[in-house]
Formats: structure tokens, C-alpha cells, sequence
């Protein structure tokens, strides 16, 4: 991870935090200590498993309940009561006024293709999760830069009325801006 250089800011997508599939790894919490960082943000979009629930998954989708004060980092010994999957913003630089925001789902599910246990390409309905932003002013030695992270829908229509309450939602951030994230677009 470190090969390149030193990382000032990451942002990272579809996080899982205290789920089996990942031995319950706090994903961004590994990341951000990886890198050196001491101010980040989890945030999640789902409590519980994420996809398709005839194959095991179960959620619900995570509220603002689920999120820090804005004036707050991540706890050094965050427990995690339950799993949650959602994304990240981590920076080696002092952060200050986290802003997070939350999509709901698609109303429709989408025909995706997946693997199936032959190895196959098979076409399968996949359910839309909820989806989340997460932004915040990262304090540069010369200049501050607002940098926010997103992960929008997969069905057509709705990333693109996601991408443009994106917008209105980093709006009145200071500039400069640097968007990250999966847009699915």
C-alpha cells in the first residue's frame, strides 16, 4: 500500500467492518493505521451483511444513530456491536467538520451478471442497498481542501439523482474540492 509513497488521503468503498466474511477486520481502521493516519471516518450504509438474502445476507439499513458527532475521530478501541458495511474517508491530516449523508435504496432490483458454483456467468436480481457520503475539510500545511468519498447506486436513474444531491450536498464546502468514491456511472 505504502509502495508509492506516502498516502495523505484515501478514500475507500464497499468497508466492511466486524463481519465474517472478513474475520471480523475493521477495514478502515486497518487502513487508516496502515497509513499513519489518525483522522478518519467509517460510515456505514447497512448494519448487518450486505446482498442478496437467499444466500445469507441480512440487514437493515444504518441511520444517522449509527454516525459520530461531527467534532469526533474514530475511537482508538471502537467496539463494533454488529457488522456493518459501508465506506471511508481517512487522512494523515487534521480533519474538521465531517459531514455525512445517506441515499436510500432503488426501489427496483437489477439483473446482474454473477458467478455461479460451475463458474458460469448466471444473470441474478440483485436487491439496491442503501448508499452514503461522507465529507470533510482536511487541514493542509499551505491550504485547506474539502474531500468527500461516495458510493452510489448501480441502477441507472437513481445514481445519476444521487450524483446531483452529491452536489448539493458539498455545495457550500470551501474550495478546492476533491470528489472520490464509486459513483456507478
Amino acid at each position: 500500500l505504502l509502495e508509492a509513497g506516502p498516502i495523505d488521503v484515501i478514500a475507500l468503498q464497499e468497508v466492511d467492518r466486524g463481519q465474517d466474511r472478513t474475520a471480523g477486520v475493521d477495514q478502515a481502521r486497518l487502513v487508516a493505521e496502515t497509513i499513519g493516519a489518525k483522522y478518519w471516518r467509517f460510515v456505514p450504509s447497512v448494519r448487518g451483511t450486505p446482498g442478496i438474502a437467499s444466500e445469507g445476507a441480512a440487514w437493515v439499513p444504518a441511520t444517522s444513530a449509527d454516525d459520530l458527532p461531527g467534532d469526533q475521530v474514530e475511537p482508538e478501541n471502537a467496539a463494533c456491536s454488529d457488522p456493518r458495511y459501508g465506506i471511508a474517508l481517512i487522512s494523515r491530516f487534521p480533519v474538521r467538520g465531517w459531514r455525512v449523508t445517506r441515499f436510500p435504496p432503488a426501489p427496483v432490483s437489477m439483473p446482474l451478471l454473477a458467478p455461479s458454483k460451475d463458474g458460469r456467468p448466471r444473470a441474478i436480481r440483485v436487491p439496491d442497498e442503501p448508499r452514503s457520503a461522507v465529507a470533510g475539510i482536511v487541514e493542509l500545511p499551505h491550504a485547506d481542501v474539502s474531500v468527500a468519498t461516495a458510493h452510489l447506486s448501480f441502477v441507472p436513474g437513481v445514481n445519476t439523482k444521487q450524483i446531483n444531491e452529491l452536489r448539493a450536498f458539498v455545495a457550500g464546502m470551501p474550495r478546492p474540492m476533491i470528489l472520490m468514491g464509486d459513483l456507478n456511472t
